[in-house]
């Protein structure tokens, strides 16, 4: 077949053509080199012979080798194109190489995603920050308000706590003072051994009914199944015997008692102590071996101005010296000046009932001297009841008014103790719900702030039919744990 001559200007410049150049002449990639079926020898020394400055000697070149490169890529040359100069390797590397250089770096998955990253970063350490910030603020007016007992806190305990508002004026202004009430709920217990097993030794109780405190937070119990008033140093393991037979001997006389429930302080130092089962009321003086009967008669019961029938509660006004006394089986309560050998119906007399003039089967007692009333516990009708001193029927405090018992945050079941703080929120023992409920001054809604409602027990979160609670100065409580034989403090904080 004949071979097409290339232009003049298209031939391929070289003076010396090595075997390894025309292959590469051979290979090289063109996509619109015309095709040649058969190039012989003489066609290849024709085509590098068309012009003298560009003549190549081509030397070692078989037919071998030219039948090859016609099988393996034939060349392809049409009319009028010029053949592709052969590729320089070292040129190629080169410009690959610089390619690679000039070709922008791809990016990894978290380089493509780091701005977006970044910026969630940023707003999950500013929202970090200011949860910080709120959480330091919360602990530190916390702080403000807590006592100095925190040292004996248990950090790991649950605690109660309360928001309490109450307005305080002056002669230019009225302001609002917020009180943040909280207590361990796990107790410790500071009096007696919680054994269900009794005796009357000095470090034990027998079923303690009432509490009272003196201005150095001395405890006196009355400790009704050992027929004794025992009095409790703070951190002592054992009671002193300050009144009654320290060998838990129940009597008639002087120096005895019969299953004694209240208790009441003075000034003095003396304790008036109501002898329940012998129907009297008797003072102890400070430091006494014996003690003088101040309300009922010793053997005798009746409805009578001058007798008791099972007296439970006492409260005194110290500002005058008035004792007023539960005379429970005559669903009354009395009032005894002082001196006085007979006594004054100053609540209820009317019959055991329910209604507003009656009491029923009441047992606590606190005069509240900023109102010169008496709040009762009204034990019989489930219910709390406030009756100012010379009223004919009593306000429902807490409690169903109409005698219903329940375990909820509105009702009481056989309410035993009360007291007030110095800001008119109550405090009640509610025996048989195994709890103490704290009631705002002025709500019927109440919470449990120690015990577990309607569960009893012996470990230090629960109670078994409390009787009796009070406060010391800082607010902390102290409960008769009666079923439970002993006395529990829980600490505010």
């Amino acid at each position: 077949m004949p071979v097409r001559i290339i232009p003049k200007s298209a031939r391929i410049d070289h003076k010396k053509i090595t075997r390894e150049e025309l292959r590469s002449i051979c290979s090289a990639k063109n996509p619109i080199r015309p095709k040649v079926r058969r190039l012989s020898r003489d066609d290849l020394r024709s085509l590098c012979r068309s012009t003298t400055s560009s003549r190549a000697e081509i030397k070692h070149v078989s037919h071998d080798d030219v039948k090859s490169i016609d099988n393996n890529k034939r060349i392809s040359i049409r009319k009028n194109q010029v053949l592709p100069k052969p590729e320089d390797n070292s040129q190629t590397k080169k410009d690959e190489s610089s390619k690679i250089i000039e070709q922008p770096k791809k990016r990894s998955f978290y380089q493509r995603k780091g701005g977006i990253l970044f910026k969630i970063g940023v707003v999950a350490v500013i929202l970090l920050l200011i949860g910080a910030v709120i959480f330091l603020l919360i602990k530190t007016l916390q702080s403000n308000t807590s006592s100095s007992s925190n040292a004996n806190t248990n950090n790991n305990t649950t605690t109660s706590i309360i928001n309490i508002t109450t307005p305080t004026s002056s002669i230019s202004s009225t302001t609002t003072a917020t009180f943040l009430y909280r207590w361990n709920v796990t107790g410790t217990t500071v009096a007696g051994t919680g054994s269900s097993v009794t005796t009357a030794a000095a470090d034990q109780l027998d079923h303690p009914f009432s509490l009272a405190l003196d201005s150095s937070n001395t405890l006196y119990i009355a400790d009704q199944q050992n027929n004794r008033i025992q009095k409790w140093i703070v951190g002592a393991i054992t009671g002193t015997t300050i009144a009654g037979d320290s060998g838990g001997i129940a009597g008639t006389n002087s120096t005895e008692f019969y299953q004694p429930s209240g208790i009441a302080l003075d000034s003095s130092g003396g304790i008036y102590i109501t002898d329940t089962s012998n129907n009297r009321v008797q003072y102890w003086s400070n430091g006494a071996v014996s003690g003088t009967t101040v309300a009922g008669i010793q053997g005798s019961t009746g409805s009578a101005n001058n007798l008791l029938i099972d007296p439970f509660g006492i409260a005194l006004d110290s500002s005058s010296g008035t004792l007023y006394i539960v005379d429970q089986s005559n669903s009354r309560v009395m009032s005894y000046l002082s001196g006085a050998s007979s006594g004054t119906v100053v609540a209820g007399g009317n019959g055991l009932g329910t209604g507003s003039t009656q009491l029923n089967y009441p047992v606590g007692l606190y005069f509240d001297s900023s109102s010169n009333s008496l709040i009762i516990a009204n034990a019989g009708s489930n219910n709390i009841v406030r009756w100012v001193i010379g009223a004919t029927n009593w306000i429902l405090v807490a409690g169903s008014s109409t005698g219903t018992s329940g375990s909820s945050s509105e009702l009481l079941n056989y309410p035993v103790g009360v007291t007030l703080d110095s800001l008119g929120n109550l405090y009640v023992a509610d025996r048989d719900n195994h709890r103490i409920q704290l009631f705002l001054a002025g709500q019927t809604n109440g919470t449990t702030i120690v015990g577990v409602s309607g569960q009893s027990g012996s470990n230090d979160t629960f109670l078994y039919k409390p009787c009796a609670v009070i406060l010391d100065s800082q607010r902390n409580l102290y409960v008769a744990d009666t079923y439970n034989n002993r006395v529990q403090q829980f600490i505010r904080y």
